[in-house]
């Protein structure tokens, strides 16, 4: 395939910029690049890449939303744990607050009795 011009193609969007629809090749830099048959496999393949970028862009967008419900299940998860430990501090207190009422209660009972 010699060539006795070089042709600069340029990509359009940047990193930051996501394509939004598949561009074919113009006819003429088809032509410039080669013959026809190779010019058919390029746009074939541009096509091709264009697709498997569509599929990760849409995979990327899928995986980005399955990490933020994952963060907020488990901020929720976390939430939720916390309050059962202050709930079984509070049932530990109540426990130990009851202990104390018996104790005084048998003690006033056995006095109760003794007199």
């Amino acid at each position: 395939m010699a060539q006795s011009e070089q042709i600069k193609v340029e990509s359009s969007s940047s990193e930051s910029e996501k394509p939004s629809k598949y561009v074919p090749l113009p006819e003429t830099v088809k032509e410039k690049l080669c013959s026809q048959e190779c010019a058919e496999q390029i746009e074939h393949y541009r096509s091709y890449s264009f697709r498997i970028c569509e599929k990760l862009l849409k995979e990327e967008k899928r995986h980005n939303k399955l990490k933020e419900d994952h963060k907020i299940s488990t901020e929720k998860f976390l939430s939720i744990q916390e309050s059962w430990k202050k709930s079984l501090k509070e049932i530990e207190s109540l426990k130990h607050q009851l202990s104390k009422l018996s104790k005084n209660f048998e003690s006033e009972k056995i006095a109760h009795a003794l007199t």
